[in-house]
């Protein structure tokens, strides 16, 4: 017997999801992986690879997001969020218009961090680094920046990394947003 030709799916780890043409075809599906495979069925769709996924068939729109996911990062890290709000992950040099090149950013000669605020670093990178690809991408910049420098991180990019944390405190919750085609 073979699997009928309209499935797609996705598999991630030990989390899959199935787009199926007929309720038999996925049964079918499921019925010859049980064989095999312990199995626990959502047939809502709203879960998948930690993303909550809400779809709206009558406006045609499908929503993205992880609740709670900055709060709980933010926790973690014992993030208290200044008075003054922090609209950019990086501190972006000036641009000088007119001229053929710009400057580049002065070497960075602070000392190095220890062994703990290097694991920080880390750990910080690691965390949003999920988030910012399945939602916030505006993080990537500053994420991508930071990721250069944790091999051998300095003072300045501890700051870097206090300055990245209050633009997750500061910024509003997103989620991603699609206008499903026909």
């Amino acid at each position: 017997m073979s699997i009928p030709t309209h499935y797609a799916a996705t598999l991630v780890v030990d989390d899959f999801g199935i787009k199926y043409g007929t309720k038999e075809d996925a049964n079918h599906l499921l019925d010859t992986l049980k064989k095999v495979y312990q199995i626990t069925e959502d047939w809502s769709g709203t879960k998948y690879v930690g993303l909550t996924i809400d779809i709206n068939r009558q406006k045609r729109t499908l929503a993205i997001s992880i609740p709670g996911y900055v709060d709980r990062a933010l926790k973690r890290f014992n993030v208290t969020k200044l008075d003054r709000d922090t609209h950019s992950p990086l501190i972006f040099p000036p641009i000088r218009y007119g001229q053929k090149y710009q400057k580049p950013k002065p070497e960075d000669t602070t000392p190095r961090v220890g062994p703990e605020q290097k694991k920080f670093i880390q750990q910080v990178i690691g965390t949003f680094l999920f988030y910012a690809r399945a939602i916030d991408n505006t993080m990537l910049l500053g994420l991508n920046k930071l990721g250069i420098q944790q091999a051998q991180p300095t003072e300045q990019t501890m700051e870097d990394v206090h300055r990245f944390l209050q633009y997750c405190a500061t910024i509003p919750l997103p989620q991603l947003n699609s206008k499903l085609q026909t």
